[in-house]
């Protein structure tokens, strides 16, 4: 009896202990996986993407005109292709992420202007064209020299730069760093409850019964949590990303228009985690069943030779 309650509880703990490992390992590969920011950005089209990249406009270039640093940035994204903008914008991710992460000091973003520089004298033409078309046929190549001569081009644009987290909004940072203590204790505390709960088995269930019970609650949260996230979903991620985007017009822009489809990516990856977790505790199960056959095998044959002789 004593046993069996044993049994049962390490087996409600290894369920508990597998949905906080599947928790930290979802976050870990969505949130902050350069490859999750990949897969969204490949499914956001152009149109989009050139609107996300105008409302993150750095503030000191706002209301400043022709000629200047806005002027060019407005005009590059503009005339940019998808490729080029999401290349930008998933170097501007990883960088993010090794800041966030504490893997660096600062975060400083630059575009580099120099391979673009014709791209956007030839869009200038144009427009100048479209604007001023009379002027442009008298003066022709001149007016633009003139032009690119008085704008002095610079060949970098700087579109982020912090010197440490201490300069992020309160409130984001607040909920920037409840989101890596609960990363830092997921990716802790699964261990530590493993190893009790393996020395427990070892002391009171012996290696079959442990791998047992391992296995089938691995088996468990796998599937539980396979379908209670998109509760969590709705109940923390939600509510935290709301919050962390209120009166910041880049994100609500980003979480109004393309919310589904990071939904639709975190899914197919938490997804996926689940069903492989329940795979691993079927593996572990099996194993802990045929460690208890042997056993029961090898006393078999102990108690027939005790009765032999």
């Amino acid at each position: 009896m004593v046993k069996k309650g044993l049994f049962g509880l390490i087996l409600i703990l290894t369920v508990l202990t597998g949905c906080a490992f599947l928790t930290g390992q979802g976050l870990e590969r969505t949130f902050f996986s350069a490859g999750y920011y990949r897969a969204i950005l490949d499914e956001i089209d152009g149109e989009d993407l050139q609107d996300y990249f105008l409302a993150v406009e750095p503030p000191e270039l706002n209301g400043r005109q022709l000629g200047t640093e806005a002027a060019i940035f407005r005009t590059l994204v503009r005339i940019a292709g998808e490729e080029w903008l999401r290349e930008q914008a998933f170097y501007a991710v990883e960088e993010y992420l090794l800041f966030v992460t504490g893997e660096q000091e600062e975060l400083v973003i630059k575009i580099n202007l120099l391979e673009h520089q014709s791209v956007f004298l030839e869009a200038l033409e144009k427009e100048l064209g479209d604007l001023y078309p009379e002027l442009l046929d008298e003066y022709g190549p001149q007016l633009l020299e003139e032009i690119i001569t008085r704008l002095d081009l610079p060949t970098e644009l700087t579109w982020v730069e912090l010197d440490s987290k201490a300069e992020l909004e309160p409130r984001f940072k607040e909920q920037l760093d409840r989101i890596n203590q609960a990363r830092t204790g997921l990716r802790i505390l699964p261990w530590i409850s493993l190893a009790v709960l393996l020395a427990a088995g070892f002391l009171w269930l012996k290696p079959g019964g442990t791998f047992i019970a391992l296995g089938l609650g691995a088996f468990l949260s796998g599937v539980l949590y396979y379908f209670i996230w998109p509760a969590g979903w709705e109940a923390v991620v939600v509510p935290s990303v709301e919050n962390m985007a209120a009166g910041r017009d880049f994100i609500e822009l980003i979480w109004a228009r393309d919310s589904h489809i990071i939904y639709s990516i975190t899914t197919s990856i938490i997804n996926r985690l689940s069903l492989y977790f329940a795979a691993f505790g079927v593996a572990v199960l099996v194993f802990g069943l045929f460690l208890e056959g042997c056993s029961r095998l090898a006393r078999g044959a102990s108690s027939s030779r005790k009765r032999s002789s």
